[in-house]
């Protein structure tokens, strides 16, 4: 339970973070856009990893209710794997979306920061959607697991 409830808050203040950038970016340097228009606009592999981060929250959930449920005992550790797959996979594509940015401005050259906002907001609305699944197992596994511990 332990680990789930500490996975728990280091995701939560992951997403926090990159939500709080992604938020601050967007009204800052892109009035008017949001996290839809931003994301039909983000580079092809971002979709890709957060439509499967996305994907990955069906799983959590259905596993998520079945480990409350009490009926199957062997539900941690599938919700484990679940958050940090959703975790790593949210991180990695963050990772990506500033080496995008990096090479494009070894590419380019320097440029104001106003120019490179938008991928900057790619990159953290990655990061928060991979974050958000993981939250979201980490919960279902810490509760799950308190629930077993108040069981007879």
């Amino acid at each position: 339970m332990k680990l789930h409830a500490l996975a728990l808050v280091a995701a939560t203040a992951g997403f926090l973070v990159a939500a709080g950038a992604c938020a601050w970016l967007l009204t800052t340097y892109m009035a008017g856009y949001g996290p839809g228009m931003l994301f039909l606009e983000a580079d092809i592999l971002l979709k890709l990893a957060m439509m499967i981060c996305i994907l990955l929250w069906l799983p959590i959930t259905g596993l998520g209710v079945a480990g409350l449920s009490g009926r199957s005992r062997g539900i941690g550790g599938l919700l484990a794997a679940a958050g940090w797959s959703s975790a790593l996979l949210g991180l990695l594509a963050g990772a990506y979306g500033l080496l995008m940015i990096r090479m494009t401005l070894n590419a380019v050259g320097p440029v104001r920061f106003a120019v490179t906002a938008p991928a900057y907001a790619e990159a953290a609305l990655a990061a928060a959607v991979g974050l958000a699944g993981a939250m979201a197992a980490f919960a279902f596994g810490a509760a799950a697991a308190r629930f077993r511990a108040l069981r007879p």
